[in-house]
């Protein structure tokens, strides 16, 4: 797949916003939930399932956005 068109790049940044969502969602949710609501792990689950659709919905709209923005820095910088 073309990473220029539209689809190639969503398909390019499934994965990705995918890692970064369990990784990043896992922290936050831990942080908040189990460290400064001291509520019991079960809690902590059901607070990340329920909020993973939202944070991967709005983690792929930023990376649509700035992937192909980074790609010209990066190809501009490579140039130099």
């Amino acid at each position: 797949m073309n990473p220029d068109t539209f689809l190639g790049a969503l398909v390019g940044n499934l994965p990705v916003v995918l890692i970064f969502v369990v990784v990043i969602g896992i922290i936050m949710t831990v942080f908040n939930v189990m460290i400064i609501a001291k509520q019991p792990f079960i809690v902590c689950l059901m607070a990340f399932l329920k909020t993973f659709i939202p944070l991967y919905v709005v983690c792929l709209i930023v990376a649509m956005i700035f992937a192909p923005i980074a790609l010209k820095a990066a190809m501009a910088a490579d140039k130099k």
